[in-house]
């Protein structure tokens, strides 16, 4: 029987090796039409701008240039932001289409991440169950109402780790790959400390094992990248940039789970589901029981929580950084090894036990779609009643004043983020600005009082014409 690595085949023990391979490839080919769908959802909807987006946004335009000020983070930076900033510099966009495409970039990793997986792994497609687990369990719960560097890192990790816990001799086009992925992980988040740490694992196990002295150079070079990487990581996240940092990522299991006593319930739902899908495909081969009902319960899990959100969707929680934080380092990290596990000792898993595993992942990530569907409605409402205010409005006004001080618009903002959230959300003319809650004596971008402070967004058509500040409201219906 020809090898995995030449027919894909070689790698179930059933005889219609052909007819479950292209199985697999069609229900990969649909996970990822969902994963898609969702992410062009979010940037439809503007989710990018919720917490830190607005301000990322901001930052760019007004210094045509990434975020400077964070060291560990800065590579993810670029990524996320200089081809924003280049498009701020050399074309006459108008700031919606700005914002379209600054949501674009921030989800992008995640598209790219996903097709080089499926690259990587197109002579066996079914372990595509593993990126696709990660990116429903922690990209979706995590990615799209939080812009943060850990998602910029939690995709380059994963065509690494497929790259060397499959790929035995890359070629060119592998090791291309590796160094574009590899590239900005030195610099992207703190994560790095647990993701790097396993990178280098296995590059360094590459460079033991491999016979060729170029090879072996190759991949200790590369396990060097990624410990320097895991340095960097280790001193910011013992000595954050912001002190609270450190306290907030040590507190951030819980919450990603549990916050207030609230459950998050499609982290929660999600992740379970996943466990079970991963844990049935290996009980079942193991006991020699049906995987059927495994996959039920995990799509009832996923389902069930769905149905919460569409009949409940105010016991949403946005989604902050501390779960951003936690997801983007345990769940990767964890499918990660389960992955190379299955890769080494999972051969004896039969083809329809993957085939059911894919479609319930299908499942997972339909419900997310649902979720975000559900979400993205609470959201836009949330942004058109913040437009209304603006509109009818003039000067610095009091957001204790306003409906988005109120349930279920409340839950959507951030202390320090209402006027520049008023900036990109305002006309041509920026005529009004809701302040930030009187009991907020942080940081802020700027103070809307000062007009020295000010984002000049004089190139993309919008001028501040706050006047003397005080606060004008026309009544509802006569603006």
């Amino acid at each position: 029987m020809a090898s995995w690595h030449d027919r894909g085949a070689g790698w179930f023990t059933d005889t219609s090796a052909e007819i479950a391979l292209l199985e697999h490839r069609r229900l990969v080919t649909l996970c990822l039409l969902a994963a898609f769908a969702v992410l062009g959802l979010a940037v439809v909807a503007r989710l990018s701008l919720y917490a830190d987006g607005a301000f990322y946004l901001l930052w760019v335009l007004g210094h045509r240039a990434p975020i400077d000020f964070d060291y560990a983070r800065y590579f993810a930076q670029l990524i996320g932001q200089y081809p924003l900033a280049l498009l701020a510099d050399w074309t006459p966009l108008s700031l919606p289409a700005i914002t379209a495409a600054f949501g674009t970039l921030q989800y992008l990793p995640y598209g790219l991440s996903l097709l080089a997986c499926r690259y990587v792994l197109r002579a066996q497609p079914q372990l595509m169950i593993f990126p696709l687990l990660s990116f429903a369990c922690a990209g979706l719960n995590a990615t799209l109402f939080i812009v943060s560097e850990s998602h910029v890192l939690a995709a380059m990790f994963w065509p690494l780790a497929c790259l060397l816990t499959i790929d035995q001799k890359p070629g060119w086009k592998g090791w291309t790959l590796m160094a574009a992925f590899a590239l900005p992980t030195l610099r992207s988040y703190e994560s790095m400390l647990f993701l790097g740490s396993w990178l280098a694992i296995l590059a360094g196990g590459r460079a033991y094992a491999n016979q060729t002295m170029p090879a072996r150079i190759a991949y200790a070079g590369l396990a060097l990248w990624f410990l320097t990487g895991v340095a960097i990581a280790l001193h910011w996240t013992l000595h954050p940039r912001s002190p609270g940092n450190l306290n907030s990522f040590s507190q951030s299991l819980v919450l990603a789970f549990v916050d207030g006593g609230h459950v998050n319930v499609m982290p929660a739902a999600t992740c379970l589901g996943a466990a079970i899908v991963l844990g049935g495909m290996t009980l079942s081969t193991l006991s020699g029981r049906s995987f059927r009902i495994f996959s039920i319960v995990a799509a009832a899990l996923v389902a069930a929580a769905v149905c919460r959100m569409i009949l409940k969707p105010d016991d949403f929680l946005p989604i902050s950084h501390y779960r951003a934080r936690v997801l983007n380092v345990i769940v990767p990290l964890a499918l990660a090894i389960a992955m190379a596990g299955c890769h080494r000792f999972g051969r004896r898993l039969p083809a329809s036990t993957w085939t059911a595993g894919l479609a319930t992942t299908l499942v997972i990530l339909l419900a997310q779609l649902a979720a975000t569907i559900t979400i993205a409605r609470g959201w836009t409402s949330y942004l058109a009643t913040f437009e209304r205010e603006l509109a009818r409005s003039d000067g610095i006004c009091a957001y204790e004043d306003s409906p988005l001080a109120s349930n279920p618009f409340q839950k959507w903002n951030w202390e320090w983020t209402m006027p520049t959230m008023s900036a990109v959300l305002s006309g041509q003319r920026i005529h009004s600005v809701i302040a930030n809650p009187k009991t907020f004596d942080g940081w802020v971008p700027f103070k809307p009082v000062d007009p020295k402070s000010l984002p000049d967004l004089r190139a993309y058509g919008r001028n501040w014409a706050l006047g003397d500040g005080k606060c004008r409201r026309v009544p509802l219906g006569a603006a």
